[in-house]
Order: structure tokens, then sequence, then C-alpha cells
């Protein structure tokens, strides 16, 4: 999948391990890297796993936001990018979904 991101603090922070670990800590860093690998190697949405550790799932589909599991206390956040994923469209096809960009980490 094509990875974009929401500003360049967000790519700057995202591309930097070491940022990550001073931001987050080795364990969540590990896991933000891990999960960022696991979207660059998908083909489209549907191919991501629904399941924990991971749990893909839509956070609003309306909007095309999404999220992955990282750990117990936080959530990567992104939403759909292209025509496919825009807004008001009928039901959102995960299969056409090639393209995302990267909001950021959510606390739960």
């Amino acid at each position: 999948m094509k990875i974009e991101f929401q500003n360049s603090r967000t790519q700057q922070l995202f591309n930097d391990h070491g940022r990550l670990e001073a931001h987050y800590g080795s364990d969540v860093a590990d896991k933000i890297a891990s999960r960022m690998a696991l979207l660059s190697v998908a083909p489209n949405l549907a191919k991501l796993p629904v399941r924990p550790p991971i749990r893909f799932r839509p956070e609003d589909r309306s909007l095309g936001l999404f999220s992955l599991d990282v750990g117990a206390q936080h959530r990567l956040r992104f939403r759909g990018v292209g025509e496919k994923a825009q807004r008001g469209k009928r039901a959102l096809a995960l299969e056409a979904i090639k393209e995302i960009q990267v909001i950021g980490i959510k606390d739960v």
C-alpha cells in the first residue's frame, strides 16, 4: 500500500525510530514500526488482520478513518486516500483502498 502522512511532523516522527522511542518508549516504537511495515506490504485494507494483537478496524467508515492496535494503550490511526475512499460514497470497499494517510497515534 502507498503510505502518506497527514503532515511533515508526523512523517518525521514515523520515519525515525529514535524519535518514536523517545516519544513512546521502546516497546511501543517497535510495535509502531511493525504496523507500518505491515501496512507497506499489504496490497489493500481488506488484507489486514482483524484479530488481536493487530486488530484492524474502521473508526468512522463514512469519513474513511481506520486504526490498528499498537499494544493495549495505543492505536495507529489513518484514513483511506483516493476517490474510492472519499466521504459520501456508497459502501466503502476495503479492497479498493490501496493508499492511506497516517494521522498519528491515539491513546485509548
